[in-house]
């Protein structure tokens, strides 16, 4: 990470994690360890680049919680200068599989 909005988009990460855990009782530690890892950023993009399927984001719909999901995270204009276009969409087309309305 080298810049504040990168500090800022990692604590997001690190925070909507601990809502899960707080609100939902939902425990994602591969999530955590990979934010960790990679910090927040190149975790979300590592994960927006792969087109397996996201076990986590399917636990979130069951849950009615995406709005607790990286994708929606993603999705706030303060972080859109962040990722492409083409992340921004991949975002999108997976909110879109649940009918979530992201808007």
């Amino acid at each position: 990470m080298t810049n504040e909005i990168e500090y800022e988009f990692h604590d997001a990460m690190i925070t909507i994690y601990h809502q899960k855990v707080d609100e939902c009782h939902y425990y994602h530690t591969d999530f955590l360890q990979t934010v960790a890892r990679l910090g927040g950023l190149n975790a979300a993009k590592q994960l927006l680049a792969t087109d397996q399927f996201s076990t986590g984001l399917s636990e979130l719909a069951e849950l009615c919680r995406l709005d607790l999901s990286m994708e929606v995270l993603i999705l706030k204009k303060e972080w859109s200068k962040l990722f492409t276009d083409e992340e921004i969409t991949t975002a999108k087309q997976r909110l879109n599989r649940y009918g979530y309305d992201y808007d």
